[in-house]
Parts: structure tokens; sequence; C-alpha cells
């Protein structure tokens, strides 16, 4: 990767695509570097904002995330991805109304999105609205029915809402679709 970038050192997609593998083998701050650097030399690649949006997320600096998430949908608002990981966010920051109109927005450009009703379903959970994150655990299973980790979730919404035969049932399949994983 380096040595494309010395052939072609105004590569925004060069120093975007180092700073992934960078990423990956744990070299978190010539990462945010190389996306620094690829915003710089195009300051209209969301890919690039996205990418430092992720690291910044993933190191738990959620209010700059949230700005690098807000270029990267500017950019790119067609990008269910960027506005899925903003959703989230907005839900980590307590920003509740903003999270709620991402996850809407991430499913009306992908109404099958399993990812989305899921961490939905979370937001609504932290609410304490469970009969919203029960219908929103069952979208869920509805487009991902091998998810053991949303029949886990969706047997403890249910046991808060008195269903405890049917949480049993989720507890079952959950426990059973894990075995199924180890093995």
């Amino acid at each position: 990767m380096s040595n494309a970038l010395r052939q072609n050192p105004a590569s925004h997609q060069l120093y975007t695509n180092r700073g992934v593998v960078n990423e990956l083998m744990g070299d978190k701050v010539n990462a945010m570097r190389d996306y620094q650097k690829a915003i710089s030399l195009n300051p209209k690649f969301a890919l690039a904002y996205f990418n430092a949006a992720n690291l910044y997320f993933h190191n738990r600096q959620f209010s700059q995330a949230c700005e690098f998430y807000d270029q990267a949908s500017e950019l790119d608002p067609a990008d269910e991805s960027v506005l899925l990981n903003r959703a989230i966010t907005h839900a980590l920051l307590r920003q509740i109304p903003e999270a709620l109109r991402d996850f809407s927005e991430a499913l009306r450009l992908n109404p099958f999105s399993s990812h989305v009703f899921f961490n939905r379903a979370n937001l609504y959970c932290s609410l304490k609205k469970y009969d919203s994150a029960e219908r929103e655990l069952t979208e869920a299973l509805h487009f991902q029915p091998n998810n053991a980790l949303a029949y886990k979730l969706r047997a403890d919404v249910r046991g808060h809402l008195g269903l405890t035969e049917l949480a049993i049932s989720d507890y079952k399949m959950a426990l059973q679709l894990q075995e199924a994983q180890e093995h």
C-alpha cells in the first residue's frame, strides 16, 4: 500500500485503503492519519469520513463520530450503513429523536435490514418500551431467523411483558442456535 502511495501520492482512495489496513493491524493512530489525509485530498469522499467515524466510535468518542457520520451522510445520503451507525451513536448519546429518525431513514433505504430492526429494538429496550422492542425483534427475526442473540433479547423482552411461555420458547431457540453455531 505504501509503495502504491509513493507512485500515486494524491490518491485519496489509497490513503483510505491503507487506513483500513492500519486499523485492522491495530495501528489506530496511523489509520486516522490516513483517513484525515484522504479527506484533505478529497473533502467529498464519503468513505473516508465513514471510516474515520467508525474509528472514533470504537474509541468511544461518540460526539466526534457523529460529526463524521453527518459528513458521510451529507455526501452519500443513500448509504444505509452510515445512517445505522449514526443512529446507534445518537442512541448512545441519548439523542433519542435523532436516533429514531436515523433508524427510520435507514429502513426507508433498506426495509429488509435485520440489523436496523435489532438495533432499534435495543433502543426501545433501553427506554423500557417493550411492546415496540418485541415488534422490532420479531421483524429482525423475520429477516434473519438464525440470530440467537435476537431470540435471547426477545425472550428478555417477552419476560418483561409477562409472556412467560413465549419467553421460554425464545430462550430455547437461542440455545439451540448457539449450540449449532458452536459445532
